[in-house]
């Protein structure tokens, strides 16, 4: 078994895109964690529902501190104001599909492409 490729912390509320998000991540050769880990500069992208007070405030000061860290925004809600603060590196709007997403994860962790 290969080392994991990159880490990534999903925010997301509900189980069910969680694990959709989680599964997308872990067929990449992701290591994919749910909660904040300790020490925090082992990440290396964020996948964030932006609506979501506690993923919103974790983004926020994920950024503060990594101002490189890629950060992927998945909402049910448009763009806004608020969200571009976050300086995502891509936007995906509910519903998207689990390609657009894998392309963003692609994107965000070059170092994936080199996994297959």
């Amino acid at each position: 078994m290969m080392a994991a490729v990159g880490r990534v912390l999903i925010l997301e509320p509900q189980p069910e895109i969680r694990d959709l998000v989680g599964l997308v991540a872990a067929r990449l050769g992701h290591e994919v964690l749910t909660e904040l880990p300790t020490p925090t500069r082992s990440l290396d992208v964020v996948v964030v529902e932006s609506e979501s007070f506690r993923g919103f405030l974790a983004a926020q000061v994920l950024r503060e501190r990594f101002p490189d860290l890629p950060i992927i925004c998945a909402s049910i809600a448009p763009p806004s104001a608020r969200t571009a603060e976050l300086r995502p590196l891509a936007y995906l709007q509910k519903p998207f599909t689990l390609g657009q997403l894998e392309r963003e994860l692609t994107r965000a962790l070059p170092a994936s492409s080199d996994a297959a």
